[in-house]
């Protein structure tokens, strides 16, 4: 089943390109699906582990793939790259390798190299990001994303609650990864409250 998905996973890329390719407005549908992505890729299922270490009970488990990577990588190829240089991007790079140099020295230098594969996922997801951002209409698309995503986690926590789960996690695998993740969401939202005069779901999504 792991390779099934893979294979998906994989294979949308070159279906990603040829949809963001056909219309200029398939942008903001990818600015919407990037702020949603986070909140629903682990909950239905959208990402899967290219290597596996058995056992291990580390922060990060494997090395994992999801349908939102595949997407930010055919953003990369599809969108021209701006003028000027993303400082955060050249940090994030020198962080990349610096954990792959860090990973020599450890005992478990597979594992250790999970982490080095999640901060590329980070770079892929922040050049993608940056790229968007030419485009006027994206960072508000892509916080409406988050705005509808924090209303689905507030009927899955609901539904944890009504069902007896002591701490919902709601569609992450753990409530303090839930609690942090929602809690930068709603501050994007709050800050479209503050500057749009009619901001009815980022209203929503603070609430």
């Amino acid at each position: 089943m792991r390779y099934l998905a893979l294979l998906i996973i994989f294979s949308s890329i070159p279906f990603w390109l040829g949809w963001l390719k056909k219309s200029p407005r398939n942008l903001e549908w990818a600015a919407l699906m990037i702020g949603m992505g986070p909140f629903l890729v682990s909950f239905i299922k959208m990402d899967a582990a290219v290597h596996t270490y058995g056992g291990w009970s580390g922060h990060t488990s494997g090395a994992s793939i999801s349908l939102l990577d595949a997407l930010c990588l055919a953003l990369i190829r599809v969108l021209p790259s701006r003028r000027g240089n993303n400082i955060l991007t050249y940090c994030l790079i020198g962080y990349f390798i610096e954990t792959l140099i860090a990973s020599t020295q450890a005992t478990a230098y597979t594992a250790a190299l999970y982490y080095s594969w999640q901060i590329l996922r980070v770079l892929i997801i922040m050049v993608a990001v940056d790229k968007l951002m030419a485009y006027p209409t994206a960072p508000y698309k892509i916080v409406e994303g988050m705005a509808y995503a924090l209303m689905i986690e507030v009927v899955v926590v609901l539904y944890q609650k009504a069902t007896g789960v002591p701490r919902a996690t709601g569609t992450f695998i753990h409530q303090n990864l839930t609690g942090y993740v929602t809690h930068f969401a709603i501050l994007a939202n709050f800050a479209m409250v503050m500057i749009k005069p009619k901001a009815k779901l980022h209203m929503i999504g603070v609430l």
